[in-house]
């Protein structure tokens, strides 16, 4: 009989840790158009072993030699468009969703994407692509107390998983140019929501990461020497949807602007995060150092060589 409750106990953990967030949904294509890789030029040496670049798009930014980390236009700057530049966007945090009372998930994530051109980049919209991190770990100490209470078994349960994307992509555009039936707002605190302004640039859609490492392991043992131990290291990609939003630069002047990322996971679990879209020297020579310096591969190896 005792042995009878314990399977019973460790088999309501299982049955509930299905519910961690790599439980994947079914595949969709990316709202996103991939973008290729930088093509060698006349102005500077090909390309190395650095991260992938796309079109531009439509945004009116204009250049100014004193360019401001504020996102505020300086003062005197004229209008036209940006010096040849590299655009990067970066964005990590976590956040915690509760799946059953004492029961959670704690989530964590990076993303890292840019827009290179190796020939003339001075639009800050079109294509970016990089990579996006996600890992979760379940804890359900407070739940499995609360669940054996008094009864003489000794439990330990651990879950968890971890996702990769190499290939993310994101088409960002301003209001210009970007579809005005597309809703891009993003809720905030107290039920209101967050809108693009009209020179901000903006994306919305659904990207896969990719498991690389997952684990589930319920050990339990009773008084009488009972044992009951299960492990299961199956796992399935994440559905992941986003909202980006980059603030407005009229007059092309920032170096950096707050990014504003909305993700949602395939198991309900939301979180808005703060990012910083930065622009980089992107003559040839500034190109060329910047795939030497290959950020995106030092970001891939980091995370695999973690998991």
């Amino acid at each position: 009989m005792k042995s009878f409750r314990l399977l019973r106990i460790v088999t309501i953990l299982i049955v509930l840790s299905v519910l961690f967030a790599f439980a994947g949904c079914d595949k969709k294509e990316s709202a996103a158009s991939p973008s290729s890789l930088p093509s060698p030029s006349e102005e500077g040496p090909p390309l190395l072993d650095g991260p992938q670049g796309g079109p531009a798009g439509d945004v009116k930014p204009s250049a100014s030699p004193d360019a401001t980390d504020s996102g505020q236009a300086s003062p005197g700057s004229s209008s036209g468009l940006y010096d040849p530049s590299i655009y990067v966007i970066e964005a990590e945090g976590s956040w915690q969703k509760e799946l059953a009372p004492g029961y959670y998930a704690n989530y964590e994530c990076e993303m890292y994407i840019d827009k290179v051109d190796s020939n003339d980049n001075r639009k800050a919209s079109g294509s970016y692509t990089g990579v996006f991190w996600l890992k979760v770990t379940l804890d359900a100490s407070d739940f499995i107390s609360d669940l054996l209470k008094d009864a003489p078994v000794e439990m330990q349960f651990a879950a968890g998983g971890e996702g990769l994307s190499d290939n993310l992509s994101m088409y960002l555009l301003d209001g210009y140019m970007r579809d005005p039936f597309e809703n891009f707002d993003i809720p905030t605190d107290g039920g209101g929501t967050l809108s693009p302004a009209k020179e901000a640039l903006a994306d919305r859609g659904t990207f896969v990461v990719p498991s690389v490492n997952a684990y589930l392991e319920a050990h339990a043992q009773g008084v009488q020497g009972e044992k009951i131990d299960y492990e299961n290291n199956q796992s399935s990609d994440t559905e992941v949807n986003y909202v980006i939003q980059v603030a407005a630069d009229p007059t092309g002047s920032a170096t950096q602007r707050k990014v504003t990322l909305f993700l949602t996971t395939g198991d309900g679990a939301s979180v808005t995060l703060d990012g910083v879209w930065r622009r980089l020297p992107g003559y040839p020579e500034d190109v060329l150092d910047y795939a030497n310096s290959g950020k995106q591969g030092e970001i891939i190896q980091k995370h695999l060589q973690e998991s």
